[in-house]
């Protein structure tokens, strides 16, 4: 058996623990417990739904056919004669993104062909449902790609794709043909305004040269391709390569600008896949929608249950909530959409905006280097003045017209390099275009089948998991100590179901159980009799949290061992005076009991009924007549168990359970000692500590718990069995 600390007697009464614990989760023993208690009816159970499962996949399972088409995304941009440095990474990203925006998709959705695909008129938000199934994938990490859409039919996805990328083809031509062909007239006419100033520059340079009799240097030098050469050339060449770079940004930042000021924010288009996607992620659409999903699913649940659902009122009216609730949210929509209009078309200004404004940045820092550049040649310029005797003023004007020369000639470069790389072969290129696909990409649902399959059969183990999580029954001692904060005095084991039920001879191993049986509860009142706390104590209460726990079992079997162990007179008591049990176990009358002895209808002693056992006399419950709040209430409950003391050494008293019936704190206050009885796998840790706690709040004596129905294995493997000799059992 179990020492005294651990059995709670030391003296101390032991409080429950009202603080509250953190929500725990699943652990191993709930599964255990589940697993032990529900598999025999969870197996079947999930065999059904298992089965049921696999015929709605395979009954609603549709062979989906995946059309893919090649295409070619250069890492590095094919050129003519002007290879060009950028990084391929953020390009291919792009086009990748491209493909997938609403951009392309929007033009695609609304081609006839493309919206009567069954899979695009399902969907609430088409260009988002196209968004999520288009997959562009490269092919081993080269420069092959793949555009690939799956769907019921093969010739409509092959259709999708081929769509997909005659889009993709026409947005990305036509946008990067027009801001090209845009730089490119805007550096013409640089270029042309850079000729007349380089004239201008010769004609003065020839002017000046004149007057100060210096030989006219631009004698045998072409007006365009002269250099000045002089120890500046360095500084003048990085003036010039700043001054077109800067020049050439001014043409990209006027292409931007005057795409955006031919047209209003008003005529700024907006996709119409990306305006109903903004709009279904407004939080009262969201809501409407989700509270119409609610009512549908209802609309659904009557059309499935009842067979002529049509003439039903109730779906009738909810049929026509559902088409109010409809032309609300297409109402509120409606109402919506100019506003997401304005504010879509805001941001893409304010993009645009912020693209300017960095190219702006870049254009100012280029046009300080610049003077910085212009500030320090000017110094120089000085310096080789005063070396060289040479007129101030030509060496300007020289030097103006060489830098006017090289700007011109680099102006002129990058007009023949982007004429020159416009006939270049295009970096994203068609290989081979999507075809209708006839052998389905998946012919048979396996791995859906094999995932609802296993998901169904588990879902009944699921539940019970969850209702064991959920009521916290207890499976073993430690859980009643360490959950509901109650000693344990002892645990009882359970009586073989063969011994109950069937009255043949019994077995050698059906006969140990009995024994362990019974020496379990020689076990509990050994401990009850040598306990020093309770040397004095005469009245036991047996009780528990609630019915079907086993109190009136263990209270017979204790009055019988008490009886059995010191050979006084014991009285048992059935107490439990609405739902009396001790009359039936023994086989006895009823009545008259202790209803009549407190009610003042019988006499204690004539009560009283003997013979079930030596020296165990019993008080049945007797019949109630009233409410037993009544009769135990008054002083007559102690007078009788006043009589009972003096006539008995021990007096067990089975009572009601506490948390149904509170007359049961009456007789555990009444009681020297009371017992709280659990059940293994019936009584739960919740009801348990709350009756505890009720008991302590009473001013009962509430000694400890006893856990009742422990496997007798279980019982052996705990505390160990010292087994009786073969012909000791027999007998």
């Amino acid at each position: 058996m179990m020492n005294a600390s651990r059995s709670g007697f030391n003296g101390h009464r032991r409080q429950p623990h009202n603080d509250e614990k953190p929500a725990k989760l699943i652990t191993p023993r709930h599964v255990l417990n589940a697993l032990r208690k529900w598999w025999l009816l969870a197996i079947p159970v999930g065999l059904l739904a298992a089965a049921t499962a696999a015929a709605l996949i395979v009954n609603r399972f549709q062979p989906q056919f995946m059309a893919s088409a090649w295409l070619k995304i250069e890492s590095a941009q094919p050129y003519v004669a002007f290879p060009e440095r950028a990084d391929s990474r953020v390009f291919v990203a792009n086009q990748i993104e491209l493909i997938r925006s609403p951009l392309v998709l929007d033009p695609v959705i609304s081609l006839p062909e493309i919206a009567r695909i069954p899979e695009i008129q399902k969907s609430k938000a088409p260009v988002t449902w196209l968004a999520d199934q288009i997959q562009v994938r490269s092919v081993g990490g080269s420069d092959l790609f793949t555009i690939s859409f799956t769907c019921s039919d093969g010739h409509d996805a092959a259709r999708v794709v081929n769509a997909v990328y005659n889009a993709y083809s026409a947005q990305r031509g036509d946008e990067e043909v027009k801001r090209t062909q845009r730089v490119l007239d805007l550096l013409k006419e640089e270029q042309g305004r850079r000729q007349l100033e380089l004239t201008r520059l010769q004609e003065n340079v020839r002017e000046l040269a004149k007057q100060a009799i210096i030989k006219d240097p631009l004698h045998g030098r072409t007006a365009v391709n002269e250099m000045v050469q002089n120890p500046l050339a360095a500084l003048q060449q990085q003036r010039s390569e700043r001054e077109v770079e800067a020049e050439v940004l001014k043409a990209k930042i006027a292409a931007i600008t005057e795409s955006f000021a031919e047209r209003s924010v008003d005529e700024i288009a907006v996709p119409s896949g990306e305006l109903e996607r903004a709009i279904s992620e407004d939080p009262r659409v969201k809501a409407m929608q989700a509270n119409l999903d609610l009512r549908q699913e209802r609309l659904r649940d009557y059309a499935t249950k009842l067979t002529a659902y049509k003439q039903d009122p109730n779906y009738q009216g909810l049929a026509r909530e559902i088409e109010a609730e409809k032309q609300r949210i297409a109402k509120y929509r409606e109402e919506l959409r100019p506003t997401i209009e304005v504010a879509y078309r805001q941001s893409l200004l304010q993009k645009r905006q912020e693209e300017v404004a960095a190219m702006q940045a870049q254009l100012e820092s280029l046009q300080l280097a610049k003077q910085m550049l212009d500030e320090r040649y000017r110094r120089e310029m000085e310096t080789l003045k005063q070396a060289t005797g040479e007129s101030l003023d030509v060496e300007f004007l020289r030097a103006d017209l060489a830098r006017a020369g090289d700007v011109y000639d680099l102006i002129t470069s990058r007009i023949l390099k982007i004429e020159t790389e416009m006939r270049a072969p295009e970096r994203v290129v068609l290989l081979k275009q999507a075809d209708p696909v006839l052998n389905p990409t998946t012919e048979y649902p396996w791995k859906p089948l094999l995932l609802g399959v296993v998901a169904s059969f588990l879902a009944p183990f699921g539940l019970a998991i969850g209702w064991e999580r959920f009521v916290e029954r207890i499976s073993h001692s430690e859980q009643i100590e360490d959950e509901a904060q109650l000693p344990i005095i002892g645990e009882i084991a359970s009586l073989p179901r063969r011994v109950k039920s069937s009255r043949t001879t019994l077995g050698s191993s059906e006969k140990q159980s009995v024994l362990v049986y019974q020496e379990s509860f020689d076990n509990l009142r050994t401990l009850l009799v040598l306990a020093e706390e309770l040397k004095d104590a005469q009245v036991l209460a047996v009780t528990s949290a609630s019915n079907n726990e086993g109190k009136t079992s263990v209270a017979v079997q204790l009055a019988a061992s008490l009886a059995r162990a010191t050979t006084d007179r014991v009285l048992l008591v059935d107490g439990d005076m609405r739902s009396p049990d001790v009359h039936r176990v023994l086989q006895m009358p009823s009545s008259p009991g202790l209803a009549e002895v407190l009610a003042g209808e019988s006499t204690f002693e004539d009560a009283i009924a003997g013979g079930w056992r030596e020296n165990v006399d019993v008080l049945p419950a007797g019949r109630l007549r009233g409410v037993p709040h009544m009769l135990v209430g008054g002083n007559t409950l102690p007078d009788v168990l006043a009589r009972a003391r003096g006539a008995y050494r021990f007096v067990v008293i089975d009572t009601p359970p506490i948390l149904a019936a509170s007359e049961a704190l009456v007789f555990a206050k009444a009681a020297d000692a009371t017992l709280l009885v659990t059940m293994r796998d019936v009584s739960r840790i919740a009801q348990v500590q709350q009756a505890y706690q009720r008991l302590v709040a009473s001013g009962a004596n509430a000694i400890g718990a006893v856990l009742n129905g422990v496997p007798t294995r279980r019982y052996a493997y705990r505390y160990g069995h010292y087994g009786y000799s073969t012909s000791h059992v027999n007998s």
